[in-house]
């Protein structure tokens, strides 16, 4: 629909200038048609997206709270201490970037796959 006036004052104008009114007004219906079926598109679209946006960020920080725990069960079990805090300043810097980098990846990861898990489940 942005477009269509720009068209149509062109093609109004085209039109008197060529006499060929007929097939301006058919390639403007044409236009108008193809921009109503866009804005209703995107008005299903809309539609559907509250329950998918409301419900895909609960579902990710509580996952998001699975992972992390489990990464951090992960870790005790591997080294036998507590996994890196970043106010921790006896460990090495390596390693507490190492697990930010790991915590920050898992955490991404879930965020999308719960993001498109919960749009395909509504159906969106």
């Amino acid at each position: 629909m942005r477009h269509s006036w720009v068209m149509s004052a062109s093609s109004t104008h085209d039109s008197i200038a060529s006499g060929s009114g007929a097939a301006d007004t058919t390639a403007l219906d044409a236009l108008d048609a193809l921009d109503a079926s866009e804005s209703s598109d995107s008005a299903q679209a809309s539609a559907k997206t509250p329950m998918a946006s409301l419900v895909a960020p609960i579902v990710a920080l509580g996952a998001t709270y699975v992972a992390r725990k489990t990464l951090a069960s992960a870790y005790r079990a591997a080294t036998g201490a507590a996994p890196p805090s970043n106010t921790d300043r006896t460990l090495p810097l390596g390693r507490v970037l190492a697990w930010a980098a790991i915590g920050s990846a898992t955490a991404a990861v879930i965020e999308v796959v719960a993001f498109r898990s919960m749009a395909r489940f509504f159906g969106e």
